[in-house]
Parts: C-alpha cells; sequence; structure tokens
C-alpha cells in the first residue's frame, strides 16, 4: 500500500477506501514556492507511521477539491493546513504548530496517537434569534444541549447550503416547523453541517434527517 496519497477529485472517494481508519492531510498549493520544503518534510514524517495513518497530499489550487476543503473548513488563509481524521468517529484534528516541519508532523501523529490531541470543533455562533422562528437554527455549541435534552422530541434536518436538495426541501422543512409551533414539547430545527461539526451524528449524505425523541432512555432514529 502506496503510504502517500493524491487527491484530487474523483480519488477523493477513494481515500476513504484505504484501510486505514486514520488520515493526516496536507492541504497546499502545489505551486507555492515553499511546496517542495514542505511536502518533503510532510513525507519524511510518513514512514514512521505506516500502516497507523495514512498521509495524504490535497492541492488547494484545485478547484475540483472545494468539497474536501468545506468539509475540513479550510480557507485560504489557512493553507499550508495539517489535519488528521478519523473515518470511525468522523473526528478531526488541527496541528497545533503552524510550520510543517518533520518533528512538528512526528509530534502530532504521535500525540493523536496517544490519544493526547485535542478535537478540532467548528461552529457558528449561536444567534440570538435562534428559538424565534418555527424553525430553531442550531450551530455546534448548542447542538447537543437541544437535542439531547430529554424533555423534548427534537427534529433535525442536517444540510448543506450548496446541496439542490437541500434548497429544495427547506421550504418543506418551514412548513413542518410552522405545524408544530405550538406543540411544546416538539422542536423543529436545522443545522448547516458545512460549518458546525456535530460528533454524535455520522452522516453520509446531504440532507440527512434524524429523530431524538423525549425520554430517559434515548433511541436516535434516522431517516434519509
Amino acid at each position: 500500500m502506496e503510504q502517500m496519497l493524491s487527491v484530487v477529485f474523483q480519488t477523493s472517494v477513494k481515500i476513504f477506501d484505504v484501510p486505514v481508519e486514520n488520515h493526516i492531510l496536507l492541504f497546499i498549493p502545489t505551486n507555492s514556492e515553499t511546496f517542495n520544503t514542505t511536502y518533503e518534510n510532510y513525507k519524511s514524517a510518513a514512514a514512521e507511521f505506516r500502516g497507523k495513518i495514512m498521509f495524504v497530499l490535497v492541492n488547494t489550487n484545485e478547484t475540483r477539491n472545494g468539497r474536501i476543503f468545506e468539509y475540513f473548513r479550510i480557507r485560504e488563509v489557512d493553507v499550508p493546513a495539517v489535519r488528521i481524521l478519523n473515518l470511525t468517529s468522523q473526528a478531526k484534528y488541527k496541528m497545533p504548530a503552524d510550520e510543517v516541519t518533520v518533528e512538528n508532523v512526528r509530534h502530532f501523529c504521535q500525540s493523536y496517537l496517544d490519544g493526547k490531541a485535542k478535537l478540532h470543533l467548528s461552529s457558528e455562533e449561536i444567534a440570538e434569534d435562534w428559538d424565534k422562528m418555527p424553525v430553531k437554527v442550531l450551530v455546534g455549541q448548542n447542538f447537543n444541549r437541544i437535542v439531547f435534552n430529554r424533555t423534548m422530541t427534537v427534529f433535525v434536518m442536517f444540510y448543506a447550503p450548496w446541496s439542490y436538495d437541500c434548497r429544495k426541501l427547506l421550504p418543506i422543512w418551514d412548513e413542518l416547523g410552522e405545524k408544530y409551533q405550538s406543540h411544546e414539547d416538539v422542536i423543529i430545527a436545522k443545522i448547516d453541517i458545512t460549518a458546525n461539526d456535530v460528533l454524535s451524528v455520522v452522516m453520509d449524505r446531504y440532507p440527512f434527517f434524524r429523530l431524538f425523541p423525549a425520554g430517559p432512555d434515548i433511541q436516535v432514529r434516522s431517516l434519509r
């Protein structure tokens, strides 16, 4: 198995089929002046973690990689950037050091394998009027508090603004919110999953729907 994969659009699905659940990704434009040095440093750390962590290179100049940038919340000002992704939990980790050196990459990988790396969770700010409309607007910061409160049944739509199917269904979701607006024990909600990390829910498509029933023994139900 190759220890280094380069990602471009169609091959992005392929990397998630590799039988190694831990992936580290370097986001960098391949035509930058520092690319050769940065890439060599990154690649030099790979051999030590063979079979434990799959090393991946993502060219940020490739526009077809846009979905990957969005998934990892990578902006142009962030690169070069290094992230670790656990495919099982979908947990993401950000390398603390800004400089991509052999030692920094090694330390990041070992810290992750030792369970010492800190999760990197993205969240929008909670809007002042998040609960004023029929459909409540959740973000990463208030998601668990709302859906796992046990006193309310919460039905959530996980959506991506760029998705045609999501945009088509949002007006229908608003209608559902209006229908249940008078039910004090029911919340109809939505969350932009491209801007907020939710580790308690694993999704494989957008839109994604999940019902969080009220009660002490919550049995979560997913609808697709």
